[in-house]
């Protein structure tokens, strides 16, 4: 799977995805617990809100 082709996905099939992904590391905010992940070539950060238990977004990048 690409980038792109991961930023066309609806946001549940952007989960599954990421849950196929390999766990790299979190860190968190004031609200949020951010978790990163790598999908074969490229990254994404899941920002998960404490506070309403849910995901929020999905922050997919290269790393440069």
């Amino acid at each position: 799977m690409t980038l792109y082709q991961f930023n066309g996905l609806d946001e549940m099939e952007q989960a599954e995805a990421v849950w196929s992904g390999v766990h790299l590391g979190d860190r968190q905010d004031d609200l949020h617990n951010i978790l990163l992940y790598q999908i074969e070539g490229f990254y994404v950060e899941v920002y998960y809100n404490r506070q309403h238990n849910e995901i929020v977004r999905f922050r997919s990048f290269f790393k440069s």
